[in-house]
């Protein structure tokens, strides 16, 4: 009987905690870069560049990348 009056009492603390929080929330990130923009525009519009900074790219090594389109801006791709 007392096991099941702790149980219900941590069920209403969980209910209670739960009905007080915020409806919406949001997460942020951001990253302070030191250079203009006219610096990092060209490193991440033409798609054949990513592969000298993207983390993603180094752990898969044997991943081949397939380019299309214009080699920047709009309509470039890349699969792999």
């Amino acid at each position: 009987m007392i096991t099941w009056i702790i149980i219900l009492g941590l069920l209403a603390v969980f209910a209670i905690v739960v009905a007080v929080q915020p409806s919406q929330f949001a997460i942020k990130r951001s990253l302070h870069m030191p250079l203009p923009p006219e610096k990092i525009f060209p490193e991440v519009n033409e798609l054949r560049r990513w592969e000298a900074w993207n983390p993603w790219g180094r752990l898969d090594p044997s991943a081949q990348m397939t380019y299309e389109g214009p080699p920047a801006g709009a309509g470039a791709s890349y699969t792999w």
